[in-house]
């Protein structure tokens, strides 16, 4: 399936509103949709 082999290649960012009303969207608010414990920013590679 397509869409399956995007998931793999495009990090998959989620935030909650609240969040993102307080602290924009730059802060480090956002999960990887596959691993909700983690905090990234949004601007974050995967790749270093």
């Amino acid at each position: 399936m397509a869409s399956s082999g995007f998931l793999c290649d495009v990090t998959v960012l989620a935030a909650p509103l609240v969040d993102l009303l307080r602290d924009g969207p730059a802060a480090l608010v956002w999960h990887p949709v596959h691993d909700l414990d983690r905090t990234v920013a949004w601007s974050q590679s995967r790749h270093p």
